[in-house]
């Protein structure tokens, strides 16, 4: 059973789409990152388990498809649905948008009018324009892993991973760090000995729990410049001064 948008129904010949779309909601102390339940093209139901007050004049900076333009309008809050509410009803508030007009209003017509023509289903169902992570941030609260670290053992793995792993274009990668399936990090491959890092960005595809604590990351696509800084990485050797020398010979003359 899915959960209704929440606010009162629309007005005669006014149709409602549904879709997730970010949404920051403008405080005077932390801004608010929330998702759309539906729109049409005068107002906008936002779910929140903190809502604005009833009839307050707040600032909403959309996200809009396909670029994540910002879309800065002013709105009036018409209807709060508290947490604490109807389980048939998402929390959240209605806002009716004030002084909707010139490049703003085109805009945003512009994306109520392609849910209308290219997602019919949006009608009954919702339509996903947030990413994935965006989406697991806003419901659960969950960390994102933005930087994974992949340390190899020793030389020869770090060459394998180099010249057989990462021109297949995906990496897998033992972590216990929390991820999103579809979420955007950075790989860092780092050397074994040197410590030197190269950073790779990638989505992560899949992930494993338990003992497979692992995540699949598909790698973008490696520029000329990445490949010759892998090589360098592969290639960087640890410089010792003369009295670190010293002590590597005398070691290895005791040993």
């Amino acid at each position: 059973m899915s959960l209704s948008s929440g606010p009162p129904p629309p007005s005669q010949g006014e149709r409602r789409f549904h879709c997730a779309l970010p949404v920051t909601l403008r405080r005077r102390g932390e801004d608010l990152h929330l998702l759309t339940s539906d729109v049409t093209f005068k107002d906008a139901f936002i779910r929140s388990t903190a809502p604005p007050p009833l009839n307050s004049l707040v600032r909403l900076v959309f996200a809009l498809p396909p670029d994540d333009t910002k879309l800065a309008l002013s709105a009036h809050v018409t209807d709060v649905v508290p947490a604490e509410g109807s389980a048939e009803r998402y929390p959240g508030f209605a806002v009716r948008f004030v002084a909707l007009d010139g490049a703003a209003k085109d805009l945003w017509e512009g994306l109520v009018w392609r849910l209308k023509r290219d997602h019919r289903e949006a009608a009954a169902t919702t339509v996903m324009f947030a990413r994935p992570s965006y989406v697991a941030r806003f419901q659960l609260g969950a960390p994102v892993a933005d930087d994974i670290r992949l340390a190899p053992g020793s030389v020869e793995e770090l060459a394998r991973i180099i010249n057989e792993e990462i021109p297949t274009g995906t990496l897998v990668i033992p972590t216990a760090a929390p991820t999103v399936l579809g979420a955007n990090v950075r790989v860092e491959i780092v050397h074994p000995i040197t410590d030197d890092v190269v950073p790779l960005e990638g989505v992560i595809r899949r992930r494993g729990a338990g003992a497979q604590a692992v995540v699949m990351v598909g790698l973008a696509k490696i520029s000329v410049d990445l490949r010759i800084a892998l090589q360098e990485l592969l290639d960087s050797v640890v410089v010792l001064d003369e009295y670190d020398v010293e002590l590597y010979e005398d070691a290895a003359v005791t040993a």
